[in-house]
């Protein structure tokens, strides 16, 4: 666990590409297909699976799926489950319950904030399963700009000023494809 840009989930993905059968789960669809285009243009054969697409790829050995939709009912040598503070939500955190106690897995890799450390530990406990915890610390500093890019959000351009390794925080999901727009 650790921080944002610490590389947890990058670390996680590398043992999932080595694995014979993997999946990857994370809570949003552009993650999953993210990753589902990461590993596809890395050779590894993908399906992908949201509530919006369904990609079935004819012998595909690796799948990357919104959480909601974890298969319980296939075997995996290596899962990586994203995001994992989310099992504390209210509303979405049974699905992070079910893919981490559901699963039919050799190995699962859980990345997210530590504050989710003591509840895995204790489920991995209860289930007999062995618990090891990885910490990561962040690349870089995390430095919040004094001013918005743009004096409006409706303003042409206002992400002109963005340059590699910004990031920028959205609270919702229409702000999210009208971004990526």
């Amino acid at each position: 666990g650790g921080p944002t840009n610490s590389g947890k989930t990058f670390n996680a993905l590398q043992h999932l590409k080595e694995a014979e059968r993997g999946l990857y789960l994370g809570p949003l669809r552009l993650l999953a297909a993210e990753i589902y285009e990461q590993l596809t243009s890395q050779g590894v054969y993908c399906n992908l699976f949201t509530g919006q697409e369904r990609k079935e790829i004819p012998f595909a050995t690796h799948s990357a799926a919104t959480v909601e939709l974890a298969p319980l009912d296939r075997d995996f040598d290596v899962v990586v489950i994203d995001e994992i503070q989310m099992i504390s939500d209210e509303f979405r955190g049974w699905a992070w319950t079910r893919a981490l106690l559901g699963l039919r897995c050799k190995e699962i890799h859980v990345a997210g904030g530590l504050e989710a450390r003591k509840l895995v530990e204790r489920l991995a406990a209860a289930s007999g399963d062995e618990f090891e915890l990885h910490e990561y610390d962040r690349f870089s500093d995390l430095v919040i700009s004094e001013q918005s890019l743009a004096k409006t959000s409706h303003e042409k351009g206002s992400y002109k000023a963005v340059h590699p390794g910004d990031a920028i925080v959205a609270f919702s999901r229409n702000d999210i494809f009208a971004i990526k727009r």
